[in-house]
């Protein structure tokens, strides 16, 4: 071949590779569902889920129970898609006989059950419709599935009919948007959940330009959530008729995420800060002190006494998860931060101690839990913080599942063939081949609960020692953080992942003081303490009352619970902001095996503070009066509080006034 001739062949090949589909790396990998096992209070937690209504949400609860997906007369829409993407990962995670049977079982159905276009579930007009809604080719609920499917393609990848068949039904959902999303309200504002699932496809084995030129299309004709939080303007509580779907809680939990999944696809450093910006905008207009931000449904601005719903909450975490693992070392300590408040004091706050019952919003100042003559939430009935199976609308009850599953498969994950970062603290363990060996991660703690060392034990059985690099997430909030390895110990700097060169036969320890902190909010002058990443709060005895489930205008053979406290609450702190640690005194004892459980928690916090007796409940709305602007005057006795952590409450104050 002569000069010229190699030159056009090399200039072509050229081309040809330049115009091959791609997509940015992610800055970290997930490992494998089921790679990671919880051990210590988090496996005691996953076995509390297991054992609490998760088990038997598909026995006895008609909506999943007799779901139109698989074969029954009920709800056909998005409540088992919702389900199943929280079971998964339990029954991976747990190992658990019973719940690994039910799970092939229902995988199993839907996908032999695949339409031969592609459809999966059913569709109106045609087989089971069910009571709920479902409109004809809804795609929304075939997101939610695909979420499912994937984790179980990744845990089971010998089973690859399922892999064919989320293939088949990306083609399906592509045909479907010939007629774009405006139909499909929930599909228009959740379409970044199907890129979820496209780039997970594409990622393993099928670099495709048509899934690219989905993503494109998905976005094109779904709602703009980079401007939303790009020139943010929802800064106070919203109603209906100013913004609904933007606005709404699931919707913004979700959409965190859809910037960096573009920037993989565009390259847009606009797109990759879009998650950073909805967190400052989330948090600044209407954060609330346990990690979630005030959705109930909708935007409710900073009070103490408004709700965030139990599915924002775990939407919110898969966000910041999945934000976590495509952005890396970038942001990827940020969002480890938030995810950990989320899953340490929103996730537990709003459950019974054996998650059996749930609210389906929870309030940070939450003294009852009551009917009301009305509502203080904006989308949310009266029966909105009762406890029950069902309490309010459906969705939760479907989608909680997800949370602490998700919670433990994103606790470490990997960079490069020997690189791992660890991106959340927990107890468990992990075994990993690299270089043909087994080597074993084990991460040794007590955190969040006594304190914050943090032990990692790397072993591969004697065998030839590997080089191995670990990112080591240092919490923003943390001070005097340092790693101790081979005998030498450094501090660490906040907000970023340390690095640290170990080997294959190595134990690293990072401390990571958990020192009292004020949080100082803008909204009435208001303070909330902090423990590492633990909110602290007064809580409150309380006594249930059994209620009738009654909901537009049926009742079932289930019960609603309500809370009375016993004790009272209305106080003012006494607090050296300054020095904190002159105000808070800890006391560590030890986790049980429910670690959220208010009749047994693993630390305790002792407070000074004097009653407010201006400050009361309000009875037409069932809640604590309105939160006295700080400082406060008192000429009461002064007492002495125990201050419990938040995710251990069921009734509580977590944001308190502070005294003259």
């Amino acid at each position: 071949m002569n000069t010229i001739a190699l030159f056009c062949f090399l200039f072509a090949l050229s081309l040809i590779h330049a115009q091959e589909p791609r997509l940015n790396k992610c800055g970290f990998e997930t490992l494998r569902l089921g790679t990671i096992n919880p051990e210590g209070w988090l496996k005691d937690q996953l076995f509390v889920q297991a054992d609490g209504y998760s088990r038997r949400v598909d026995e006895d609860w008609p909506d999943v129970a007799q779901s139109g997906w698989i074969g029954g007369m009920y709800e056909g829409w998005e409540r088992f898609p919702y389900y199943l993407d929280g079971f998964v990962g339990l029954a991976v995670q747990t190992k658990d006989k019973q719940l690994l049977e039910k799970l092939h079982k229902h995988v199993g159905y839907i996908v032999s059950h695949q339409d031969a276009d592609g459809w999966l579930g059913p569709v109106e007009g045609r087989g089971t419709m069910g009571k709920g809604l479902n409109p004809k080719y809804d795609p929304w609920p075939q997101f939610c599935i695909l979420k499912s499917l994937i984790q179980y393609a990744e845990a089971f990848p010998e089973n690859e009919k399922v892999t064919i068949a989320i293939g088949k039904s990306l083609r399906k959902i592509e045909e479907r948007l010939s007629v774009g999303l405006d139909p499909f309200i929930w599909a228009k504002h959740r379409w970044q959940d199907a890129v979820v699932v496209i780039q997970w496809y594409f990622d393993h084995g099928h670099a495709e330009q048509w899934l690219l030129d989905l993503t494109t299309k998905l976005q094109s004709v779904g709602f703009d959530w980079i401007e939303h939080y790009h020139n943010f303007k929802w800064t106070e509580k919203v109603n209906m008729s100013s913004c609904f779907l933007p606005c709404h809680g699931v919707n913004s939990a979700q959409s965190v995420k859809t910037g960096l999944l573009l920037w993989r696809q565009t390259n847009k450093e606009l797109d990759a800060d879009n998650p950073k910006e909805a967190i400052k905008n989330l948090e600044r207009y209407h954060g609330m002190p346990s990690g979630i931000f005030s959705s109930d449904e909708l935007y409710a601005g900073l009070g103490t006494r408004q709700g965030a719903e139990l599915c924002t909450v775990v939407e919110y975490m898969y966000s910041l998860e999945v934000s976590a693992m495509i952005s890396g070392t970038k942001y990827g300590s940020l969002f480890g931060d938030v995810i950990e408040r989320v899953a340490f004091n929103s996730l537990p706050a709003t459950f019974d101690p054996a998650m059996n019952y749930h609210q389906y919003v929870q309030q940070t100042n939450q003294v009852t839990c009551k009917m009301s003559e009305t509502t203080l939430f904006t989308n949310v009935g009266n029966r909105g913080n009762l406890y029950g199976k069902a309490p309010h609308f459906g969705c939760c009850t479907a989608n909680y599942h997800q949370g602490w599953p998700k919670f433990v498969q994103h606790l470490w994950m990997k960079q490069s063939e020997s690189t791992f970062a660890a991106v959340l603290y927990a107890p468990s363990s992990f075994t990993f081949n690299i270089k043909d060996q087994d080597v074993t991660f084990r991460t040794i703690t007590n955190y969040p609960f006594l304190d914050g060392l943090i032990t990692i034990q790397i072993s591969n059985n004697g065998g030839p020692i590997i080089p191995i690099t670990l990112l080591l997430r240092i919490p923003e909030w943390s001070s005097n953080a340092n790693v101790t390895y081979n005998g030498q110990s450094v501090m660490v700097k906040s907000g970023t992942f340390h690095q640290v060169s170990v080997t294959s036969n190595s134990t690293i320890t990072l401390n990571i003081p958990l020192q009292v902190r004020i949080q100082q909010h803008s909204y009435k002058n208001a303070i909330s303490i902090h423990r590492g990443p633990l909110l602290f709060s007064l809580g409150l005895a309380y006594k249930l009352k059994k209620i009738e489930n009654c909901k537009h205008g049926e009742c079932d053979d289930e019960f609603d619970f309500e809370v009375t406290p016993l004790d009272r609450w209305n106080y003012a702190l006494k607090i050296d902001k300054t020095n904190p640690d002159n105000s808070v005194k800890f006391i560590t004892k030890s986790i049980d095996k429910i670690p959220f459980n208010h009749l047994s928690v693993p630390v305790l916090g002792i407070v000074k503070a004097k009653s407010v007796t201006t400050w009361t409940l309000d009875e037409k709305l069932q809640a604590a009066g309105e939160i006295p602007d700080s400082p406060v005057k008192s000429d009461e006795k002064e007492e002495e509080l125990v201050l419990v952590p938040f995710g251990s409450t069921n009734a509580r104050i977590a944001m308190f006034p502070t005294l003259e």
